[in-house]
């Protein structure tokens, strides 16, 4: 137990730990770091949550610790043991995934604890800034955020279209159709990963879209991985933008983000995010495939790998486990997890002199 519990913990550590990297280390590369952070917190609080580093992380230290009491305490009173309650309280709020038992989540039986772990999950996937300003009554700044509005219609969306598919094929009942793909829905875009059923046997069209939400990830400023859903935001809006530009080319067209217009070098930073995301993702695919793996088993791995999300497809479903996956694949993947964890620039960046330089 000293072992697993060492486990939780570590991820449990760094899933704060991103957080305090993306608003102290990250503030000059545009897209990363602050200005994602600014984003989520506007207005006077903005000025109050941010005096200096050490106090914000203060300020976020308390949410976390916060909903992570909380989600343990609701786990003891549905029945878990507190061990196991204060470990999938941590493995959920920090959105890493890790699960003491070999069927996940699916160990619970009970449809009150999945319900909490699915909520835990949500959470660990929202900004924690947002959690900060709905304490001090700003409750408007949590549910008409765009990011918060776009992870919840989407992961509401994905989850209809999977359920769906599992009523058409008659796998299984619209109500537990429904649920099974939500908690999937939570797991896979918050980059936790906890599963309730092998869902890699469901439908195509189930698979598949599960399998999307690999490349969202939660919003800025929470303890998922991924892409993030601002990313996706702003992409959305500056293809928008540019579609609008061919009908009137002529006029001015600013991207707009809660309110607040987006400077050009952020909205720069985003294409090359993605750029990079998608281009090592197509090289270590290729590799993998090198080194033995089928397409399907490579591209699921290294998008799940990068996203940080953990099950995939193929021969490691989330049923299975990477135990069988040869050493250098392993390697792989472990250098895709570091690169996805730490948002490419953070890492790269480490490379440049003037970095080291005061």
């Amino acid at each position: 137990r000293s072992l697993l519990f060492w486990r939780y913990f570590s991820q449990w550590l760094g899933g704060m730990g991103i957080i305090v990297l993306m608003v102290s280390v990250l503030p000059f590369l545009g897209v990363g770091g602050q200005m994602m952070f600014k984003s989520e917190v506007s207005g006077p609080a903005s000025d109050k949550l941010r005096p200096r580093v050490a106090q914000m992380a203060k300020i976020l230290w308390g949410v976390y610790l916060a909903l992570s009491a909380l989600a343990a305490i609701l786990l003891y009173l549905g029945g878990v043991e507190i061990f196991d309650s204060v470990c999938q309280a941590m493995t959920t709020i920090s959105t890493g995934g890790f699960a003491n038992f070999d069927d996940s989540a699916g160990h619970f039986g009970s449809l009150y604890i999945r319900i909490v772990l699915l909520a835990s999950m949500f959470l660990g996937s929202a900004s924690f800034a947002l959690y900060w300003q709905a304490l001090h009554g700003n409750w408007r700044a949590l549910f008409l955020n765009p990011e918060v509005v776009f992870l919840f219609f989407l992961t509401l969306g994905i989850a209809l279209i999977s359920a769906g598919a599992l009523v058409v094929e008659d796998v299984m009942p619209f109500g537990r159709a429904f649920f099974e793909s939500l908690f999937h829905s939570v797991a896979n875009v918050s980059t936790t990963g906890l599963n309730v059923s092998d869902w890699s046997k469901w439908p195509h069209l189930s698979q598949a879209a599960l399998f999307f939400l690999f490349f969202v990830g939660g919003c800025s400023g929470s303890t998922s991985g991924g892409v993030k859903c601002i990313r996706w935001l702003l992409l959305l809006k500056t293809i928008h933008r540019a579609c609008r530009r061919l009908i009137h080319p002529r006029g001015v067209f600013p991207v707009r983000l809660h309110g607040r217009t987006v400077a050009e070098p952020t909205l720069e930073g985003v294409w090359q995010f993605f750029l990079i995301y998608f281009l090592t993702m197509a090289l270590a695919t290729l590799t993998n495939t090198a080194l033995g793996l089928d397409i399907l088993t490579a591209l699921s791995a290294t998008a799940s790998a990068m996203g940080n999300v953990g099950p995939a497809l193929g021969a490691i479903g989330p049923a299975g486990t990477y135990a069988d996956v040869t050493g250098p694949v392993k390697l792989v993947l472990s250098l895709c997890m570091l690169l996805g964890r730490l948002e490419f620039y953070s890492f790269i960046v480490l490379f440049f002199p003037e970095f080291w330089r005061k």
